[in-house]
C-alpha cells in the first residue's frame, strides 16, 4: 500500500478507536448517571418525603432501610431520631394530661373544703389510727388547736361532730377510744 493509503487508512482506524472510547465513555456515563439515581437520587428523594411527612406531625413515618451505605446510615438514624421524638411526644401528652386530671382534682378539692369550711358544725378527716389530716374551722374552735389526733380530745368535744375516716366513711363519735389521762 502506498503511503498515503497507510495513512487514511491510520486516520481511520484512530478515529475508530476515538469513536469507540467516545462511545464507551458515554456508555458508562449514562450507566453510573442511571446507577447514581437508583443508589442516591431514588433514596434521597425518598428520605426527603418521609422527612416531610415528619416534619407535617405525622410521627409514625420511618426509612425502615437495609442499606449499609451512607444514605441507610442517615436512614436509620432518622428511624432513631422520630422514634425518640415519637416516645417524648407522648411523655409530654401524658404529662399534660395528668397536669389536667390533678388541676381538676385541686379544683374539685378546693370547692369540697370550701363548702366544708361553711358548714357550723366541726368536721374532721381522720385516718385509721386517728391522726387528723384536717378540720375545719368550727372543729378548730371546739378542739385544742395543738391537738394532733382524735383520741386526744374529750368525748364530750364530739357533740357537735361529724367525723369522717380518710376513704370518707363517718366514724362513730361514740367509737372513738376513751382518752387517757
Amino acid at each position: 500500500l502506498s503511503q498515503k493509503e497507510l495513512r487514511d487508512n491510520n486516520k481511520l482506524v484512530a478515529i475508530t478507536i476515538m469513536a469507540i472510547i467516545v462511545l464507551f465513555v458515554f456508555l458508562t456515563f449514562v450507566f453510573n448517571f442511571l446507577l447514581a439515581k437508583k443508589k442516591i437520587a431514588i433514596p434521597l428523594e425518598n428520605l426527603i418525603s418521609k422527612i416531610n411527612k415528619f416534619g407535617s406531625g405525622d410521627l409514625e413515618i420511618r426509612m425502615a432501610t437495609d442499606d449499609q451505605d451512607e444514605i441507610g446510615e442517615l436512614s436509620r438514624a432518622f428511624d432513631l431520631m422520630a422514634t425518640n421524638l415519637a416516645n417524648v411526644t407522648v411523655t409530654r401528652d401524658e404529662l399534660i394530661n395528668e397536669i389536667k386530671v390533678r388541676k381538676l382534682a385541686e379544683r374539685e378539692a378546693l370547692f369540697l373544703k370550701t363548702a366544708v369550711d361553711q358548714v357550723p358544725v366541726g368536721i374532721a378527716l381522720a385516718d385509721e389510727n386517728l391522726n387528723l389530716y384536717y378540720c375545719n374551722p368550727t372543729g378548730l374552735g371546739l378542739r385544742d388547736g395543738a391537738k394532733k389526733t382524735l383520741v386526744e380530745i374529750p368525748k364530750d368535744a364530739f357533740k357537735n361532730w361529724q367525723v369522717l375516716m380518710v376513704n370518707g366513711k363517718p366514724y362513730e363519735v361514740d367509737n372513738l377510744p376513751l382518752v387517757r389521762a
